[in-house]
C-alpha cells in the first residue's frame, strides 16, 4: 500500500495495517517506531538542465529558479522550505503538485525544476529522462521510520515485512538507488 504518512497513521491505528514506512512523523504514544534510513533529496531538472549525481549544488543556487513543489503542508515542502530559511533565501513556487509522477512529467515537459528523493526518480535519471543532483549547504534530509502499532503485538508477520523493507532499503542504498544513510533494523 502506497499512502501519505497521514493516512498510514490512521490505517495502523484503525488496525487496518500492521507495519509501515513513515516520513518525518510526530512521535506517538500509540506507535512503536524503529529508525529506517535519512533520505537525502535531490534537485531533479530535465535533461539540459545538465545535473548530475556526483555533482552538488549549493542550495542557495536556487533562488529565482522556477520550482516546483509539493504544498505548503506536504512534509516534504517543509523540509525544503526549512532549508530556504536556513540559507536566507525565497523560493519561487511556480506550481505545487503533491504527486511524484505529477512532478516528474512537469519537470520532463520543461516547466522547471523540483526537489524529491533519487530513488522514485533513479529509473529516469538512468534512462536520460531527468537528471539529479544533490543538494548542499545545507542537505535537505527526511528521516524514515518503520512504525508498529503500540496496542498490540506485532504479528510474526508484521516483523517479517519489516525485516524485508529493512532489507530492501539496505540493497537499494548499497546499490546508490536510495540515497541515504540506514539508521536501524526491524524488530
Amino acid at each position: 500500500v502506497s499512502a501519505y504518512t497521514g493516512y498510514l497513521l490512521d490505517w495502523l491505528h484503525r488496525g487496518e495495517i500492521d507495519v509501515a514506512v513513515l516520513y518525518d512523523p510526530r512521535m506517538a504514544r500509540s506507535l512503536r517506531t524503529r529508525p529506517l534510513l535519512l533520505e537525502n533529496l535531490f534537485l531533479i531538472g530535465p535533461p539540459d538542465a545538465g545535473f548530475s549525481t556526483v555533482r552538488a549544488v549549493p542550495f542557495a543556487s536556487l533562488a529565482g529558479k522556477r520550482l516546483l513543489l509539493p504544498s505548503v503542508k506536504h512534509g516534504l515542502r517543509i523540509i525544503v522550505e526549512r532549508c530556504a530559511a536556513e540559507t536566507g533565501i525565497t523560493l519561487d513556487v511556480g506550481i505545487e503538485a503533491d504527486t511524484y509522477s505529477v512532478l516528474k512529467d512537469l519537470v520532463r515537459n520543461g516547466h522547471g525544476w523540483t526537489i524529491l528523493p533519487l530513488a522514485p526518480i533513479h529509473a529516469d535519471v538512468a534512462a536520460g529522462l531527468l537528471t539529479a543532483a544533490p543538494l548542499i549547504d545545507p542537505v535537505p534530509v527526511r528521516r524514515l521510520i518503520l512504525a508498529y502499532p503500540a496496542d498490540r503485538p506485532a504479528s510474526r508477520l508484521a516483523r517479517f515485512a519489516g525485516q524485508a523493507i529493512e532489507d530492501t532499503a539496505r540493497d537499494l542504498v548499497e546499490r546508490a538507488v536510495w540515497v541515504g544513510q540506514l539508521l536501524g533494523s526491524a524488530p
